[in-house]
């Protein structure tokens, strides 16, 4: 009985050892991949398939893949066939947030450690990025065509609201009257600054009659300074 038993101990033992020494015969790896480069994805399933098919920590795995730059999700399971299937979501940039952050498309901030040049992204400056996205969004909705895409919004901690438009120029504007300064600004621009947008620095909307103007020193009229009425 002893040696029946001692056998079927060590047959068992012999199956297990098989069926832990299993590899990984695939690994299917599906995603969008713009901003990580895949090598380094496979480099951490590599690390995790090595002992073979059994052996795979699959929540192991996929939370080192989270800590990879640029991925925003990932998801690991096993398919027929002693295979994996990894899933990557990449992180999709809306703006620039502050001098190290960026915020994605779900509005959530994340820091990537390499960060990408594209200027088709606003810069958008503060301290709450669900506060200053509101603001661009609605400046996006409100200012004309030819104004957009904005390059920076800024809202400082005096609640001044900076607005640098496609053509280089800044609208300067209190936080607690952007809906109001707005409106008086689409007016001021379309009816006295028409194609002239180019040649003005900034434009302060913090006045209670009208704007003050500061143009470029490229300009003609060179540091010149004026109010405008918006009646």
């Amino acid at each position: 009985v002893m040696l029946v038993f001692i056998g079927v101990v060590y047959g068992s033992f012999t199956t297990v050892k098989t069926v832990l020494n299993v590899p990984v015969n695939k690994v299917d790896v599906s995603g969008d991949f713009k901003y990580i480069p895949q090598s380094n994805i496979n480099e951490v399933i590599e690390k995790y398939t090595v002992n073979g098919f059994v052996s795979v920590d699959l929540s192991s795995l996929r939370n080192e893949l989270m800590t990879l730059p640029w991925i925003y999700k990932a998801s690991v399971e096993r398919t027929m066939q002693n295979g994996l299937k990894v899933k990557i979501l990449e992180q999709k940039p809306l703006a620039y947030w502050n001098d190290d952050g960026m915020i994605n498309e779900q509005k959530s901030l994340f820091f990537p450690k390499n960060k990408i040049v594209d200027e088709s992204l606003p810069h958008l400056y503060g301290k709450f990025h669900r506060s200053v996205l509101q603001v661009y969004d609605l400046l996006c909705l409100e200012l004309p065509i030819e104004q957009l895409p904005l390059r920076k919004v800024i809202v400082s901690d005096s609640n001044v609201v900076k607005i640098l438009l496609t053509t280089d120029t800044w609208l300067i504007v209190n936080a607690a009257e952007l809906n109001e300064k707005i409106k008086l600004w689409k007016f001021i621009s379309s009816a006295q600054l028409n194609g002239q947008l180019k040649d003005i620095e900034y434009i302060d909307m913090r006045y209670s009659n009208g704007a003050a103007v500061k143009w470029k020193s490229s300009y003609s009229k060179a540091n010149l300074a004026g109010v405008l009425n918006g009646k």
